[in-house]
């Protein structure tokens, strides 16, 4: 697979958990129109954001990076 099943991967865990991306920008301290930038382009995320994304979602981060290469 490629760097787009991260984004994936966190859309498709928000949608499990019905989390916006205004909510999610407001658990990460984030303006929610960054947050899905990144997420739509997730070559952009950093391993911090990731972290912090992954926290805010309540999964380990590595659930979030599976198919990723």
């Amino acid at each position: 697979m490629n760097i787009r099943m991260l984004g994936y991967n966190i859309s498709n865990e928000m949608r499990k958990q019905h989390i916006t991306y205004r909510e999610l920008g407001r658990r990460v301290n984030k303006e929610h129109a960054t947050i899905a930038n990144h997420i739509l382009e997730p070559h952009r995320i950093t391993v911090q954001e990731l972290l912090r994304v992954s926290a805010a979602l309540g999964v380990d981060w590595r659930d979030l990076m599976e198919g990723v290469e």
